[in-house]
């Protein structure tokens, strides 16, 4: 009888360990998507020389992936062909097994 009780206990930790670690791992790959987005827009407004229209379709294209992203652009007092600014990308961080539901930043450095 204990070895039963020990073989349905062990089975048992060993299915909630599936799960805790592959909602951790689930949550991980978004964080990584969510930072290879951010990056990759503001490669795109960068290079767009901050033109409106990119950072409009960057907006977009972030909120049809369930993403809300502002873009902060600062203009230099000494050259008005200067610009700079701040991307923040906003993004659901879920471990649902656990009861962990957050809602994290990926920043980037306009230049």
């Amino acid at each position: 009888m204990e070895t039963v009780i020990k073989t349905y206990m062990g089975f048992f930790f060993m299915v909630a360990m599936l799960f805790l670690g592959s909602g951790i791992i689930s949550a991980s790959l978004e964080s990584r998507n969510a930072n290879a987005y951010a990056m990759n827009y503001a490669t795109r407004i960068e290079n767009s020389n901050y033109a409106m229209a990119v950072i409009e379709e960057c907006t977009n294209e972030a909120k049809d992936l369930n993403y809300a992203m502002t873009v902060d652009i600062k203009t230099s007092t000494n050259n008005a062909y200067s610009h700079y600014g701040l991307l923040t990308l906003r993004y659901q961080y879920n471990i649902p097994i656990i009861g962990i539901y957050q809602v994290h930043n990926a920043i980037v450095d306009l230049n």
